[in-house]
């Protein structure tokens, strides 16, 4: 959720231990820049001045800027386009941030960004490998993968 505030104090949250400098990072690897937001502008009650995509990166930038070892997250990029999500990834990677990150997603886009793929179904876990090679080793995974392409075509 976010506040009628600033995206600076929207990433910040009440933490007055996280630094400018921790909130200016977190905003490039979310991928908020100032020619988008810019720092200081208002977002209005629970964020109405933003786009959906804007909204998940602030939330994004909100999780980074205290610097977590241990980062969990639930279709983080859903509402972000191709290019801005290929962006978020690469910069996570490259930040200098280096979280460990779980990603818990149902996005064939998101899954291709994966090092390693935890696939689980009805609760339990049913494989672990990479995207491409579970593709080719677990029809159960396919099948899952051919479903969330055709939702991800009918959707956008």
């Amino acid at each position: 959720m976010l506040l009628g505030e600033s995206v600076e104090e929207n990433v910040r949250f009440g933490r007055e231990s996280v630094s400018d400098t921790d909130i200016e990072n977190a905003l490039k690897v979310a991928g908020i820049g100032e020619e988008e937001l810019g720092e200081n502008k208002i977002l209005g009650q629970r964020g109405v001045g933003a786009s959906g995509g804007q909204r998940q990166r602030i939330a994004i930038a909100r999780a980074l800027a205290g610097k977590p070892s241990l980062l969990l997250l639930d279709d983080c990029t859903a509402a972000l386009d191709a290019q801005k999500e290929d962006a978020f990834w690469e910069n996570l990677r490259s930040g200098g941030l280096s979280p460990l990150t779980l990603v818990v997603t149902h996005r064939e886009a998101t899954v291709k960004q994966s090092e390693m793929v935890l696939f689980v179904s009805n609760g339990k876990l049913m494989d672990t490998g990479i995207h491409s090679e579970l593709l080719g080793s677990n029809p159960e995974y396919a099948r899952v993968i051919r479903g969330m392409e055709s939702e991800e075509s009918n959707h956008g």
